[in-house]
């Protein structure tokens, strides 16, 4: 890659945290992806990525999350926070 562009970690990790909330609190899953993706599209407007870095973002932050989702003492502590969460 000639670029350090690529890809946004920015993006990225607004996709990382938008996806685990919509999780704890699917009533909002449309605004935070929205968020998402409005964060991403504004280092696109900024003149910082193109859009091809955000897209991969998006993509590596799903393709991360998955993997994540594999390990048993996330699976446990993402239990946990739900479970916290519902009490609220």
């Amino acid at each position: 890659m000639e670029s350090s562009s690529f890809a946004s970690g920015h993006t990225l990790w607004v996709y990382m945290q938008a996806y685990l909330l919509a999780e704890l609190i699917p009533s909002k899953r449309n605004e935070l992806i929205e968020l998402a993706y409005e964060i991403g599209y504004s280092r696109e407007i900024l003149g910082i990525h193109y859009p091809s870095d955000e897209e991969t973002s998006r993509i590596l932050a799903h393709n991360i999350l998955m993997k994540i989702w594999e390990n048993p003492d996330f699976k446990d502590d993402f239990e946990a926070a739900l479970n916290e969460w519902k009490e609220k």
